[in-house]
């Protein structure tokens, strides 16, 4: 029993903690215990508390250090982080991000791969985030695959709700209902999908950013189509079928909300009107390699035959409304007995002439309904003869002056395609090109800056801060930079649209622009497979070869589609004559970018070679480092020797030559005429003489 009680208290002592007061006292606390201490244990404690007492003090010095010292180890670590971030904010908008990235899939040998696999790893071993748009859970992108997928259903559906539907609405009872009910209920099922697709799609506003908050998707569906949209997928007919006999009428006009899936057609023409590159037409056309005329002809030809189509089936309906009274037309004349076949042939000739006319009598219309349809059809009619056929093409020609000249100029394409015999791609790549030209530039180089020098200078910088979506705000080259230089540069940029995976520019191409990325991501390339860097949005590349008037050491290619803005070199001339610091600053950053590309691409090439049968030890890194060092200085040394002239400066140099010697020309044109003025004196002088004697 006693050996038990002892081991119990020394159980207690081990567990005996120190607490720190807010006075920074340390007072020791023993846990209580009810088993009573032998009287061996207490002389022992007696001697041992002098000693205790002094364990305690240093403790609390100890842990008063200990506290102080990691309060400042953890600044020193924020201190340091937040130095770290400056410095990699200032580098990745100066030189790019990404450094040392490998294209794997453009090599053609194992060896290859493999090489530029190890050299990645090495360099940088961090993933690279392919997507720069994320949208969150359940929000769909809207460019995304699914997105275009469920386009092409939504077109479908579009076309049949406006050809199967008025049909089906006017001769649905001749036919078998039970087909019809599991028809109607599979496209309700799509059109309620893609209800639920729109209200979780996200969007683009006016400012081209990408909304993905789902309210405010909701409130923007809300205001477009969401009402028609969900009139669309509603089942009105299974709803009001259910309660008798005597709703049978009510249950025939439940179908009409379903006709309201039509005015959608008028969203589908007004995508067709704007937007070019995400338009189905457009690859209708290239997948059947049509003309813009037939196109254009092509949409006229499908209009007129479903307005005839739907008219036809209302006028049908309209009897079926008046339950096929002696009134209605098709009683009148005698047709009721007649197939469906024939009274559908009979309903087409009705809207045909009176669409093309007044109509021959034959048919006239007499109950209220009736007379109404007509009238609507005849004022279509007359719409279409008097506005469409010879108006339209005068109006657009007066107002649409930027619609008219791209439709000759994609008119001309399409005639030189087919002359010089080009691929489908290519073709396809050069109207993307027109269209996206003739959308954002609208005005040649000239006229900008006509206009921009008679505008004042408070106006044009606010023009130019707003042109191209407002893109001055977010590219950093201008963040800092004086308002004068934003209103001369800014109006003066031509954007441009690059594709996925297309070249910017190769290595060898003649340097005269610098381009600035406003939306996607453009990489630098050395030999077609390594990434020497990575231009994100807002940063500007193309500057290193400009300023050392030099032919393109690297190229550049698109990693997504990505809209660019080109500063050319009369822009380049503009800031050197107007703004010299300016054009002091990008010469000094072209300096420091075409070292850091060349130490890259050095770095890269080196890392193979060096490392082949070694282990990475702090003297072989050292080798490493000295051997790039003196590599890079005879890279550098090699491209600003100033004995190697480059074709724009031999251009010059013969063009300053050409001067010289007209120069000379002129002074031994001169001197001759001198020369001949003092023979010609002196002849007078002598015949003056001659015949005076």
């Amino acid at each position: 029993m006693h050996l038990l009680q002892t081991k119990a208290i020394r159980r207690t002592d081990i567990r005996r903690t120190l607490i720190y007061n807010t006075n920074n006292k340390i007072r020791s606390v023993i846990p209580r215990s009810n088993s009573p201490r032998p009287e061996s244990l207490n002389s022992s404690i007696s001697s041992n508390k002098s000693n205790k007492s002094n364990d305690h003090e240093k403790l609390r010095r100890r842990i008063t250090l200990n506290s102080y010292s990691e309060v400042w180890k953890r600044v020193r670590y924020k201190m340091t982080a937040v130095v770290m971030f400056i410095r990699l904010y200032k580098h990745l908008h100066l030189y790019g991000a990404n450094t040392a990235r490998i294209i794997v899939p453009y090599s053609e040998h194992f060896d290859d791969r493999h090489t530029f696999r190890r050299a990645s790893k090495i360099l940088s071993p961090v993933q690279d985030l392919i997507s720069s748009e994320p949208t969150p859970f359940l929000v769909l992108h809207p460019n995304g695959k699914f997105k275009n997928y469920w386009n092409i259903i939504v077109v479908i559906m579009l076309f049949y709700t406006a050809i199967v539907t008025p049909f089906f609405q006017a001769f649905g009872d001749s036919l078998d209902q039970e087909n019809v009910f599991w028809i109607e209920t599979i496209v309700n099922i799509l059109f309620f999908i893609d209800f639920c697709v729109n209200c979780t799609s996200a969007y683009y506003d006016k400012s081209q950013a990408l909304i993905t908050i789902r309210k405010l998707i909701f409130l923007n569906y809300l205001k477009s189509w969401m009402i028609i949209d969900f009139i669309s997928w509603f089942p009105f007919d299974i709803i009001l079928g259910n309660s008798g006999s005597s709703s049978k009428t009510l249950a025939r006009f439940a179908r009409i909300p379903k006709l309201y899936r039509l005015f959608r057609l008028s969203r589908l023409i007004k995508l067709f009107n704007k937007n070019f590159h995400h338009e189905i037409m457009d690859k209708f056309q290239d997948l059947l390699s049509l003309k813009s005329s037939a196109l254009r002809l092509l949409k006229s030809c499908l209009s007129i035959v479903m307005c005839v189509h739907i008219f036809a089936c209302f006028w049908y309906y309209t009897a079926k409304i008046y339950e096929f009274s002696p009134d209605t037309w098709i009683v009148r004349l005698g047709y009721i007995d007649q197939d469906i076949g024939s009274i559908y042939l009979t309903c087409l000739y009705w809207a045909i002439t009176t669409l093309s006319t007044t109509g021959y009598g034959d048919i006239i219309g007499y109950t209220i309904l009736e007379k109404c349809l007509c009238l609507t059809w005849m004022a279509c009619g007359l719409y279409f003869f008097s506005f469409t056929i010879s108006n339209l093409n005068s109006m657009l020609s007066s107002f649409d002056l930027k619609e008219n000249a791209l439709c000759s100029k994609l008119a001309a394409i399409d005639e030189f395609a087919g002359e010089a015999n080009l691929k489908k791609d290519l073709r396809i790549k050069l109207k993307n090109s027109l269209k996206y030209a003739a959308e954002k530039r609208g005005f040649s180089w000239h006229d900008k800056m006509n206009l921009i020098n008679e505008l004042p200078k408070n106006l044009r910088f606010e023009i130019a801060m707003n042109m191209h979506q407002g893109a001055a705000r977010n590219l950093n080259f201008f963040a800092s930079k004086d308002s004068s230089l934003i209103a001369l540069v800014v109006p003066l940029l031509d954007p441009i649209f690059v594709e996925k995976d297309c070249l910017v520019y190769k290595e060898g191409d003649f340097a005269d622009e610098i381009y600035f990325v406003v939306r996607g991501n453009i990489r630098i390339l050395k030999e077609k497979t390594l990434i020497i860097k990575s231009i994100q949005k807002g940063c500007y590349f193309g500057d290193v070869e400009v300023f050392m008037s030099c032919s393109r050491r690297f190229s550049a290619v698109s990693a997504r589609y990505s809209e660019i803005l080109i500063m050319n070199k009369n822009i380049i001339y503009q800031i050197k004559d107007n703004h010299v610091l300016v054009w002091q600053e990008m010469m000094k950053t072209a300096l420091e970018r075409e070292k850091s590309y060349e130490k890259t691409f050095i770095e890269i090439k080196e890392m193979e070679k060096f490392q082949a049968g070694r282990v990475l030890t702090k003297r072989n890194i050292d080798r490493y480092n000295k051997k790039v060092h003196l590599l890079l200085q005879e890279r550098m040394d090699q491209l600003h020797r100033p004995d190697t002239l480059t074709l724009p400066q031999l251009i010059k140099k013969v063009e300053d030559l050409m001067e010289i010697l007209k120069e000379k020309r002129q002074e031994k044109q001169k001197a001759a005429t001198c020369l001949n003025c003092k023979k010609n004196v002196i002849m007078l002088g002598r015949a003056s003489s001659w015949y005076g004697r």
